[in-house]
């Protein structure tokens, strides 16, 4: 027998079987695991279970911490409201530190003296902030906005003999994080005998600052 007739007679009886379905064809098993729950219970959860569970357990641990993150910005911002120095403005040297409401920017009363018959104030503003913070001063636009008070007495920013107040003008900037602007202007000289004061800003009232007689 040649050996071409010796591999169709192996080959032939395999060509003439029956097809018989082979159940779960084409199916994925997964394997199932034993999982502790917390309260000790075990529970049998296959893979595709874990998987998904441990995707939820990560996206409510993230959504927990970016509400954790929003907490403590909004916190931060009541707190500069309040009190701008207890979130470790210490570091701001001047007279007196104020948060204004709603940012991270922390004004400072930097200097205040009388030379004659002049009050000169100068304000830096601090973004202590992570990101970055607008500063806009504008006197002209909201007339009155910026005086000194003592007592009943209100005093205005000075104007020149062209009408032209006395003080730095318009600050519109964009404060990257640490980043500082300073600010200043003159006003008449208080009443004699006057050694504190108080500052109106915009959003920002400084208490019995400290006059200086240079």
């Amino acid at each position: 027998m040649s050996r071409t007739s010796r591999i169709l007679l192996l080959v032939l009886p395999l060509l003439v079987l029956p097809m018989v379905p082979v159940d779960g064809l084409g199916q994925v098993s997964l394997r199932r695991r034993p999982v502790e729950r917390a309260d000790g219970e075990t529970l049998e959860m296959d893979r595709a279970e874990i998987y998904l569970n441990t995707k939820r357990y990560r996206r409510a641990i993230r959504e927990e911490r970016q509400s954790d993150k929003r907490d403590e910005v909004r916190e931060r911002q009541l707190a500069y409201a309040a009190d701008a120095c207890g979130l470790g403005c210490e570091g701001h040297e001047g007279l007196q530190v104020r948060g204004i409401p709603g940012t991270h920017l922390a004004a400072v009363v930097y200097k205040a003296y009388l030379d004659e018959d002049v009050l000169t104030v100068q304000l830096r503003f601090h973004n202590d902030g992570l990101e970055p913070a607008r500063l806009t001063i504008d006197p002209l636009e909201m007339p009155g906005s910026v005086f000194v008070q003592i007592g009943e007495t209100r005093i205005l920013v000075l104007t020149g003999d062209d009408g032209e107040q006395q003080s730095k003008g318009v600050v519109d900037e964009v404060l990257e994080p640490g980043e500082i602007e300073s600010w200043w202007a003159r006003f008449p000289a208080p009443p004699r005998g006057a050694t504190t004061f108080d500052l109106h800003i915009p959003a920002v009232t400084f208490h019995d600052v400290q006059l200086e007689i240079d």
